[in-house]
């Protein structure tokens, strides 16, 4: 699927047309907020005061790197709360669960070992932290850091694009006997998959098949059939054509050159915007920047 992908456009190029991961996506797949406080802020922190004030401890020298925090010393720490925890104790068990959630998982880079401790400060609250639109961080994230040309590896939720594909093309989704639970990650995440009709493992296999896929092979509304309580405000943000924001990664949400997965029609879609100065911010300058 990443040598399907246009930057420019931030759209898979399929035989069937243009489609992308969109909001709503996120939503069902993942099962995070879409809509609410923008992921964003200052890159700078003061790295023994914030983890003194958050997870109550300062890390040795080595568990931390500039402004970052191994994920192996914060599973270590904090994984084992005992039943006689304090309240403050529990709290900062939980912001280190959420930290290792979001570089683990949610939007991974290409070392994979370390979060950056700018997102702790978001956590202060735990209360608030739902209110957060953390799904559309991890759409840019993934938007930003998965498609990067010249680089073998990919950053950005994998678990997010793989659901994706297998929800969307089904000549390369495999059987799965799991009901639809929401969020939907779970039905291709819980083992006894069959890949007896797709090529499993088979990179050259893959290739063809999405070559030669079909018009009813791509599912441009799959969760259609899928009963699940959504409110007007979610839906009307899912196919917004605006910016998705995490900190310093801005990238844009183009519903409007997908307007098939909203069953809408599909005009003559306009030049993509030139993103390039928004790229050209990075973790080391406009470190400051909003």
């Amino acid at each position: 699927m990443v040598e399907r992908w246009r930057p420019e456009t931030h759209t898979f190029h399929l035989p069937i047309g243009e489609c992308t991961i969109t909001l709503e996506d996120v939503y069902y797949i993942l099962g995070l907020n879409v809509s609410g406080l923008p992921v964003s802020g200052s890159n700078f922190v003061q790295v023994k005061q914030i983890c003194q004030d958050y997870l109550g401890v300062i890390p040795p020298d080595g568990a931390t790197k500039g402004n970052s925090i191994k994920l192996k010393w914060l599973k270590d720490t904090f994984d084992d709360v005992g039943e006689n925890a304090s309240e403050l104790e529990k709290q900062a068990s939980c912001r280190a669960y959420i930290l290792r959630m979001i570089r683990g998982l949610l939007m991974p880079d290409k070392s994979n070992n370390r979060v950056h401790l700018k997102y702790l400060s978001l956590l202060e609250d735990l209360n608030k932290v739902s209110q957060y639109s953390w799904g559309s961080a991890v759409l840019a994230t993934i938007l930003c850091l998965a498609t990067k040309p010249g680089v073998i590896s990919m950053g950005g939720c994998a678990l997010l694009l793989q659901n994706w594909a297998w929800y969307r093309l089904s000549c390369v989704a495999p059987e799965s006997p799991k009901p639809w639970i929401f969020p939907l990650a779970q039905r291709f995440n819980s083992g006894g998959l069959n890949f007896a009709k797709v090529p499993h493992n088979d990179v050259e296999g893959y290739r063809k098949t999405i070559d030669h896929m079909m018009v009813e092979e791509f599912y441009w509304r799959p969760y259609l059939g899928f009963q699940h309580e959504v409110s007007e405000e979610d839906r009307a943000t899912w196919s917004a054509c605006t910016y998705l924001l995490c900190y310093h990664i801005v990238e844009k949400h183009h519903t409007d050159r997908v307007t098939l997965q909203f069953g809408l029609h599909q005009q003559i879609p306009q030049p993509p915007e030139d993103m390039k100065s928004y790229h050209e911010v990075d973790m080391r300058r406009g470190i400051d920047d909003n």
